[in-house]
């Protein structure tokens, strides 16, 4: 499995840059709970029941797309899963369509606070109900 990456606004693969956009179908392959410490990450678990978070832990979501025929997962944490992820999979519920299904625009967003955003948005035409 390759792993993609952010840095400096673009999605990145080792030391390919990708870009601040990909387009891809989206599976979600996991949940899992973060614990994270000044020097790096410090802990990983499967998460089982993502309403009950630890203090200390935070919820991350494992993503599989494909980019140019290739595999790839990108794992989402904290704000990316709540403010971006997690509405955009209840709009797409809300109209029927399974996340899988429909064609999806992931961009990197600079923030006013300075820090990068991830915003996901279906590609218009792309559903099998548009």
């Amino acid at each position: 499995m390759r792993y993609l990456n952010i840095r400096n606004g673009q999605f990145t693969f080792i030391d390919k840059t990708i870009g601040p956009s990909i387009e891809s179908h989206i599976r979600l392959a996991g949940k899992r709970l973060l614990q994270w410490a000044p020097q790096g990450l410090v802990g990983e678990r499967i998460c089982h029941d993502e309403h009950e978070i630890p203090k200390g832990w935070t919820l991350a979501y494992d993503l599989d797309l494909e980019l140019d025929g290739v595999a790839y997962r990108l794992t989402i944490h904290d704000g990316a899963v709540k403010h971006a992820f997690k509405p955009y999979q209840a709009a797409l519920s809300s109209r029927n369509i399974r996340l899988e299904d429909q064609l999806t625009r992931i961009t990197i967003v600079d923030t006013p606070r300075g820090y990068a955003a991830l915003q996901f948005e279906p590609v218009l035409g792309a559903s099998l109900l548009d």
